[in-house]
Formats: C-alpha cells, sequence, structure tokens
C-alpha cells in the first residue's frame, strides 16, 4: 500500500512539474520581444515613475495609468504586477515579460489542482490533459506573451 501511495505521488508531483516546464518552455521565446506601441510602452516606460513612487495602495486608488493617461480603466491588480516588476527589476522589457510567463505558468499549476481536487475529482490523466490544452492554447496566449494581457 505504501508503494502504490508513493507512486501516486510521484505521479503527481511529476505532473506538476511537467505542466511548469511546459507551459515555461512554449512562451520562452517571447522573453525577447520589444515593446508594442500600443499598451506595453505606456505600461512599462510611462508609468515607471508612478511605480517607483507610489505605494502599493495607490493601486487601488488608481486608474490603470496612474491617471498619466486619462483612461477609465479600474485594474489594481494589474497595477500591482507592474509596480512589483518595477521594483524588482526597474523597467526591464524582459523582466516584465518572464513575469508574464510565471504568472501563466501559476495559473495553470491552479487549473491542475483544482481540476483534480474539485471537478474531475482522482482522474490525473484528464485533469492533466485540461491543464495542457489551457496552457498552450492559442486563445490564451496573449495573457502570456503581450505585457499588458
Amino acid at each position: 500500500m505504501k508503494t502504490i501511495m508513493q507512486n501516486k505521488t510521484a505521479r503527481l508531483i511529476s505532473a506538476y512539474i511537467f505542466i511548469f516546464i511546459a507551459a515555461f518552455g512554449i512562451y520562452a521565446k517571447t522573453i525577447n520581444y520589444k515593446l508594442t506601441y500600443l499598451d506595453d510602452m505606456d505600461f512599462i516606460r510611462l508609468c515607471a515613475q508612478a511605480y517607483e513612487t507610489r505605494s502599493f495602495t495607490d493601486a487601488f486608488k488608481n486608474n490603470v495609468l496612474f491617471s498619466v493617461n486619462n483612461t477609465p480603466y479600474y485594474r489594481p491588480v494589474l497595477n500591482l504586477s507592474f509596480m512589483l516588476d518595477n521594483r524588482i527589476a526597474g523597467a526591464s522589457v524582459k523582466f516584465a515579460h518572464i513575469s508574464n510567463i510565471l504568472l501563466h505558468c501559476f495559473c495553470a499549476l491552479l487549473l491542475f489542482f483544482f481540476l483534480r481536487r474539485y471537478i474531475i475529482k482522482d482522474q490525473l490523466e484528464l485533469s492533466f490533459l485540461f491543464t495542457l490544452f489551457f496552457a498552450f492554447s492559442p486563445a490564451a496566449s496573449y495573457t502570456a506573451a503581450w505585457i499588458p494581457g
């Protein structure tokens, strides 16, 4: 019985590791992408000073561009993400892309956890397959490849 549980645990850990590596690997090319002149420039360059001088609570008090550019969008979690990126690596474009890829990998791992635990109980293979569909889906690629995504 102990060997069966160890085998099941090893398969589960292997699945988590494979999902992370596969999701990271498929989007690794985007690390060297440049900024686009639509939203990327605004979020990375235009708001850099706001990210450095504001506190994390200000992310909940301002619009998505910290009122630097007049926009009606309120996205506090997005602001927190950009503020944290800026505090760690400044206005580094590569780090912003790495951060997006890591967030996508984390979302894939969370999906796998919830599918396996609550939706498709005790069917590791099916949960694994659905998670890979999510991780590799072209419909979700903008979230990992495009900085504001």
